[in-house]
């Protein structure tokens, strides 16, 4: 008679084959996989734990779901709560074109002062506006940027940099009203770029050159949804916002992108 699995009577029990725990049927051990199963999360912003609101309600707290307590809160007009947004799961819709409606996450900016390495990950969607270029992430927050991700919506293309006028400008095609995943992992020698898992290597400097080697200071906050002073807002959705403070490994951006893709069914 095997011995891999324990009687299903027992309150907990074990089967040996899969190395689980059950309790009453119910798997206990090992927990299931989460971004936080990876160290170095340092921000988890994720659509589908806010609660407590209805289609269209504000969202002037967005809490953070890693352990950093850095919970986001509205600057001016909040974003609104979408229940079924993206193929039927949650977002964060951003009103880029009317009410700029944007987003404060305190401490992220002192966390990315110096770093030479970290890795973030965008589940977006921007809406087709030409001649628009939408700001998701921006630092400092009351003045000319010094650290930027951001959309040059006409063409599809990105703009990703630190150090005031410094960053690469990837011809990347993204398309407008689709929801996409984009990945950055930077370290000082090899800053990398990807849309839907797949390395965009097509880009251009700007006049200052290519971004600086380790993130400046960039104040203690760090803005999404527009620009520190109100302008180029985000008109879309933003499903999750997850932030790293070291370069992951391919595999570990791997499993991460398994875990959105899968949660926005992209």
């Amino acid at each position: 008679m095997s011995t891999a699995l324990l009687p299903p009577t027992s309150v907990y029990y074990r089967d040996r084959r899969v190395g689980a725990i059950y309790r009453s049927g119910k798997k206990v051990w090992p927990p299931s996989w989460t971004p936080e199963s990876i160290p170095g999360l340092g921000l988890w912003l994720d659509a589908s734990k806010i609660t407590a609101h209805a289609d269209g309600d504000p969202v002037s707290i967005w809490y953070d779901a890693s352990t950093k307590g850095r919970n986001a809160t509205s600057l001016g007009t909040a974003p609104k709560y979408r229940g079924a947004a993206v193929n039927g799961r949650p977002a964060v819709e951003f009103t880029g074109q009317t009410a700029i409606t944007r987003l404060q996450v305190p401490g992220w900016g002192t966390a990315l002062t110096g770093s030479s390495s970290y890795t973030m990950f965008q589940v977006i969607q921007q809406r087709n506006n030409t001649g628009n270029y939408p700001v998701v992430t921006t630092a400092p927050i009351n003045n000319l940027w010094q650290w930027l991700t951001e959309y040059d919506s006409s063409p599809g293309w990105f703009y990703w940099g630190h150090g005031n006028g410094r960053f690469r400008y990837y011809n990347a095609a993204i398309p407008m009203n689709q929801t996409r995943l984009l990945s950055f992992v930077f370290t000082s020698s090899a800053p990398k770029f990807y849309q839907q898992g797949v390395e965009q290597t097509t880009y251009s400097f700007a006049g200052g050159g290519d971004m600086a080697p380790v993130v400046p200071n960039v104040g203690t906050d760090v803005v999404v949804g527009g620009y520190y002073e109100g302008s180029y807002g985000v008109d879309g959705y933003i499903c999750a916002l997850l932030w790293y403070d070291r370069a992951l490994t391919n595999p570990e951006r791997l499993q991460v992108e398994s875990y959105l893709r899968t949660k926005w069914a992209l």
